[in-house]
């Protein structure tokens, strides 16, 4: 285990054949809303492959480089939690699910104090374990799918932390150090669930 800036207070090792959903809330402090702050629900999906590696979607033209995200992003009003990830895996990876494929791995319930007030989302992380002859290709706004290694995944985490710098978005700004907090923090409760 490496350092853990959160003291995440939970275990997720071995949670593959558990069917318990871990459910964290965790609050933040950040300048503007960045993006994913203005959307109120997300699925993301830690997607393991058959030679175990973890895939992740880069997005060349908007992350700073070396930074990758889990596959997924934000559901439409109303929508299901785990038809919004399978949508989120048909449009990104070509990868077509039906309901059940998907393990819940935790809920996390982020509050945010920003410039604007505070912003409130909830994260749904989902598990899949690619079956043999299914292949994904980048689609959507994903650039490419990168296979990490467990010790890559978390030198992602790391990076994430040490993200900084301002990001023009239209006419909107912030700041990748907000960005990086929130990311590495959900990005390190799925490494935990893989350790």
């Amino acid at each position: 285990m490496f350092y853990n800036k959160y003291k995440i207070a939970f275990n997720l090792n071995n949670n593959l054949n558990n069917n318990m959903t871990i459910k964290i809330s965790k609050h933040f402090i950040t300048g503007n809303p960045i993006g994913n702050l203005l959307r109120k629900r997300h699925s993301l999906i830690l997607i393991e492959d058959q030679e175990g590696k973890y895939l992740f979607g880069e997005k060349a033209n908007f992350y700073p480089k070396g930074i990758v995200r889990l596959i997924g992003g934000g559901l439409d009003e109303n929508e299901n939690s785990e038809i919004g990830a399978m949508r989120e895996l048909a449009e990104e990876t070509g990868l077509q699910l039906e309901a059940g494929q998907l393990k819940e791995v935790a809920q996390i319930s982020i509050s945010a104090s920003t410039t604007q007030g505070e912003k409130y989302i909830t994260v749904y992380l989902y598990y899949y374990k690619l079956q043999k002859g299914e292949n994904l290709i980048f689609a959507d706004d994903i650039s490419n799918i990168c296979a990490l290694s467990r010790e890559e995944f978390k030198n992602l985490i790391i990076r994430f932390e040490e993200l900084n710098g301002i990001h023009e978005l239209g006419k909107d700004t912030f700041d990748w150090k907000d960005y990086g907090q929130i990311y590495s923090y959900i990005h390190q409760i799925a490494y935990e669930f893989i350790v």
